[in-house]
């Protein structure tokens, strides 16, 4: 599952998928399958959740990491006069530590819903338990 020795990169053109009325369209070429069909592996990737949300959230930790920096080089050397660098300075790190607060706020409900999820299936599966045992209690007294 190695996306570096993937040759191309499969995506959705915007401005063709805007134009096609939400029809998904793509330019497969014939070296895409028989890449897919010599990694058949990486086709499950595409369409795997988890991975795809991980992606993002990386993108969006690096892109917030990236904003802070600039915003420091910014300060550090002055392009504009003091008052827009300034502006520009502090509008770029509320940026990037915004993207940071997303990606945390993000990764949190992701690890509550869960743990949430794991506590409710175990929660339905003892009621369905003792909902079991009661019919069978009952059945026996009849």
């Amino acid at each position: 599952m190695n996306f570096k020795k993937m040759k191309y990169k499969i995506g959705i053109d915007l401005n063709s998928f805007i134009k096609s009325k939400h029809k998904y369209e793509f330019s497969i070429s014939d070296e895409d399958i028989r890449f897919f069909m010599e990694n058949p592996e990486l086709l499950d990737d595409l369409t795997d959740k988890k991975k795809i949300y991980y992606k993002f959230l990386l993108i969006a930790f690096f892109t917030g990491l990236a904003l802070v920096i600039i915003s420091k080089v910014i300060a550090y050397y002055p392009v504009f006069d003091e008052f827009v660098n300034e502006l520009i300075t502090d509008l770029v790190f509320e940026a990037g530590v915004a993207m940071w607060g997303g990606v945390a706020t993000s990764f949190i409900i992701e690890v509550m819903q869960k743990k949430q999820y794991s506590e409710n299936l175990a929660l339905k599966k003892e009621i369905l338990r003792r909902i079991s045992l009661l019919e069978n209690t009952e059945d026996l007294k009849k």
